[in-house]
């Protein structure tokens, strides 16, 4: 099955990409519109029959530290009015801890709907339900992983992006 791994940007492939030169791997863009784009485009060039989308994410609370790479296995868009919210679900696929995500338009949006009623520890990030829309549409195995760089709230200048790609990157590698 060919797999290709999807990104937001090419700094969250790097640690990838040195791991493993020759990755099945594209960007996609961040944001639910450029992420949903992006995919389809990729999707549909490479023939891709599995994706994962990769990243970097914020953590809502306590139960999920910097540099943990976890399992998004819920999905909705943040802000959406609830006759129109959907919530994407997969089983887990791996051993990585399992996470219900917000797909966000701003970082820090998290905070307006962390009331929502789920299982899991709950993260942000800015591209997920589009993308898992888009695998879905297309009829494509999705995955989802992304490695905390931040809790929510925390100044950018504070985010652990690094740590968070190269904890990403070693995840990547055992698949």
């Amino acid at each position: 099955m060919q797999r290709l791994f999807l990104f937001p940007t090419q700094e969250e492939a790097q640690a990838l990409l040195k791991c493993w030169p020759d990755a099945p791997y594209r960007i996609i863009g961040v944001g639910l519109a450029e992420a949903a784009a992006g995919a389809v485009r990729a999707i549909t060039e490479c023939g891709a029959q599995s994706v994962v989308l990769c990243g970097v994410a914020g953590a809502m609370g306590e139960e999920i530290v910097v540099g943990q790479v976890v399992e998004v296995v819920e999905d909705r868009v943040a802000g959406l009015p609830e006759r129109f919210s959907r919530i994407y679900t997969s089983e887990p696929k791996t051993n990585y801890q399992a996470v219900a995500s917000l797909s966000v338009s701003h970082s820090e949006d998290g905070y307006l709907y962390s009331d929502i009623d789920s299982p899991y520890p709950l993260i942000e990030q800015m591209e997920g339900a589009s993308v898992s829309a888009v695998a879905e549409q297309l009829g494509v195995e999705f995955l989802h992983l992304r490695a905390i760089s931040n809790r929510v709230g925390d100044p950018f200048a504070m985010w652990e992006i690094g740590k968070a790609c190269e904890a990403l990157a070693e995840a990547l590698t055992k698949l």
